[in-house]
């Protein structure tokens, strides 16, 4: 069987990976069965505004984990495809059309893309797709199928999924660097991107560590409901850092004000943080109960969840200049964010 055959074969495995990037764009917690590799609905980030009661405040904490497991898998199951199909080791480009998407892969990108969170880099391979009709729906770029240290990928959820949000051509884009161990990811997008839509803009950081065994998170989002008081746009922030391990103890801190990357709410305190979660948790809830342990956490209640200090310190990189990696997450940055395909609008074939 030659490449070309066999990269039709493996698009079936794709299919399955491009229906979770069409429903995985945005976030809210909800229900799914942990045997399913990726998620049945659509996820929305209702849980913005901290005006609901107690657990349900940290829907944006649930709701960005599941996103990057479902990220990294995604585009895992993309490259471990293309790897088992034989076509990373062609020379040629290569272009084929199977049910409703047409694809290119071009085996010898080695090429420079830029994305809004590290600026220009370089890659050696590239994954394309369309829809039949012409219209874009995924670009992906990395530096080989066995390393998988460098990776950026954009895609556009509503060009395969409708109900996501039919209108507008919004887009997700995530950029991973220095590979899985030790390495980060960022993720930028537009919005809405989810129907009806939460929020306009949104960027947040993935740090794992292998040698504490902790990945941290931290991010912001602008809203597009308007609750505090001044006039301008909302901005719900958050921050955790969970055990990479069972049960996955976690601490987090979140706030939601006017034009403003912050830990209170509406400009007043939030009583709420910090919060504790463990996936033993109320496991079988389905509602907003589901992993939440207690908030409310100002000291170290439990030696096995990270400290309230390292979460805090994790808090207070946001708003300010560039971390270590040259990542910046403000709101100036939020307000300039514009997520766009780097390669060809249409197909060439």
């Amino acid at each position: 069987m030659n490449a070309l055959r066999k990269i039709k074969v493996w698009v079936a495995a794709f299919a399955v990976a491009a229906a979770f990037f069409g429903v995985s764009a945005s976030y809210k917690q909800r229900r799914t069965d942990p045997s399913v590799f990726l998620p049945t609905g659509d996820l929305q980030l209702s849980g913005l505004a901290p005006v609901f009661a107690a657990s349900s405040s940290w829907d944006g904490v649930r709701g960005v984990t599941t996103f990057i497991n479902d990220v990294t898998r995604g585009v895992d199951r993309i490259i471990v495809g293309l790897q088992n199909s034989g076509a990373l080791s062609q020379s040629s480009i290569l272009r084929t059309t199977s049910g409703n998407l047409k694809i290119k892969l071009n085996p010898n990108f080695s090429s420079s893309v830029t994305s809004t969170a590290l600026g220009a880099r370089s890659y050696n391979v590239s994954f394309e797709a369309w829809r039949n009709d012409g219209v874009k729906f995924l670009e992906l770029y990395f530096d080989s199928a066995t390393a998988r240290n460098e990776a950026l990928v954009i895609w556009q959820p509503n060009v395969v999924d409708a109900t996501v949000n039919p209108a507008g051509s919004n887009k997700i884009e995530c950029a991973m660097s220095g590979g899985a161990s030790n390495g980060f990811m960022v993720c930028s997008w537009n919005g809405p991107i989810e129907n009806p839509g939460a929020v306009t803009a949104g960027r947040f950081k993935v740090d794992p560590n292998s040698v504490s065994g902790l990945v941290s998170v931290k991010g912001a989002a602008i809203a597009i409901a308007n609750p505090c008081a001044g006039g301008n746009a909302d901005v719900y922030a958050m921050a955790f850092i969970a055990r990479n391990a069972n049960p996955f103890y976690t601490t987090a801190r979140f706030g939601f004000n006017d034009n403003a990357i912050a830990a209170t709410v509406c400009g007043g305190a939030n009583p709420l943080n910090n919060a504790y979660f463990n996936i033993n948790a109320n496991g079988f809830a389905s509602d907003s109960s589901r992993y939440f342990v207690q908030e409310g956490v100002t000291t170290d209640l439990d030696p096995n969840y990270p400290t309230v200090a390292s979460v805090n310190a994790l808090f207070g990189e946001l708003g300010g200049a560039a971390d270590g990696d040259g990542v910046s997450i403000t709101t100036a940055v939020l307000s300039a964010l514009n997520v766009v395909f780097r390669g060809a609008a249409s197909p060439d074939f």
